[in-house]
């Protein structure tokens, strides 16, 4: 009886592990399953990455290098879909360059929990608040206003990325948070004023634009 009662708790706790481990196997499962959205900076990923994880109205910084003390070349917005260029570790975060399309030519370096796994393998996504025109601008030392076309993405709470086109054929752009302009091209210095519904923005000493509240805000 003693052998049969030693045999039965041999069992029971044999059955008790093999039962903990399974368990254990399928949390770590799940786990991983949990993380495989996001950029795990180990391994190759998807193609393409949204921009997720913001609260409304923030944007996600785009750095010329991967850091969060390096330069802002850029930002997108919650929603953005972008190209998946490759990703690593940088001290205890995982950051992954990225390429956001021909509509926004913006290239750079994100942090890696501010994306998550497109759905589907489709080309890069534009914003839902895309819009395109043209305003008052200068971009030679004495020159008069004229028109320069301009394409703006949209958020929330005035915050936008605005591109505008130069003779050249190349692209100025401009950030703006909450409203104001903060940032342009890098090594260019930006200073504005405000007058009225306009702000009006010089970058280095001969550009000049009039960027008008309802191209920011929308309306």
């Amino acid at each position: 009886m003693r052998t049969i009662g030693v045999m039965a708790v041999v069992a029971l706790f044999g059955v008790t592990c093999a039962v903990a481990q399974d368990a254990h196997r399928k949390l770590l499962q799940a786990k991983d399953s949990d993380m495989a959205d996001y950029a795990d900076g180990f391994s190759g990923g998807p193609d393409y990455w949204d921009v997720a994880n913001l609260l409304n109205g923030q944007t996600l910084n785009v750095r010329s290098e991967p850091g969060a003390g390096k330069e802002i070349v850029g930002s997108l917005l919650i929603g953005d879909r972008v190209r998946n260029l490759g990703c690593k570790p940088v001290d205890s975060s995982r950051w992954c360059q990225i390429d956001s399309g021909p509509k926004q030519k913006l290239t750079g370096w994100v942090n890696g929990k501010y994306l998550r796994e497109a759905a589907d393998s489709t080309q890069v996504a534009t914003s839902s608040s895309d819009a395109t025109g043209s305003l008052p601008c200068a971009t030679a030392l004495g020159q008069p206003s004229s028109d320069c076309s301009f394409r703006v993405t949209r958020g929330l709470a005035g915050n936008a990325n605005v591109w505008i086109e130069l003779p050249t054929g190349e692209e100025r752009y401009i950030q703006f948070r909450e409203g104001k302009p903060i940032g342009t091209d890098p090594g260019l210095a930006l200073s504005f004023e405000r007058t009225g519904d306009l702000t009006l923005i010089r970058i280095g000493s001969i550009e000049r634009y009039e960027i008008p509240d309802a191209l920011i805000f929308g309306g």
